[in-house]
């Protein structure tokens, strides 16, 4: 496990708190999704992996694409893809 700046044990803190998403806390940090869990993981700490953290992942995703996705509610991320169109996408 390398040591970290205080910033980035300060970012990881709070998701660990539940205070931050894991999308927030990797953005923060400066970190990608694999560094982000592969630092949870030597730390001992929980993948808290929700709701949020999939709608945020999927927008990030769909930028990264060039296209937008609109979240049409906050309950299962399936009846949102649904919902717009997108379920095919995860084909």
């Amino acid at each position: 496990m390398l040591s970290l700046p205080a910033a980035e044990k300060k970012t990881i803190a709070l998701y660990q708190q539940k205070r931050i998403s894991g999308g927030k806390a990797r953005h923060l940090a400066g970190m990608n999704i694999m560094e982000f869990q592969r630092e949870l993981s030597q730390r001992g700490i929980t993948v808290n992996y929700g709701v949020e953290d999939f709608q945020e992942d999927l927008k990030e995703n769909f930028t990264k694409l060039g296209r937008t996705i609109t979240v049409v509610s906050d309950t299962s991320p399936i009846t949102n893809l649904a919902a717009v169109g997108q379920l095919d996408l995860l084909r």
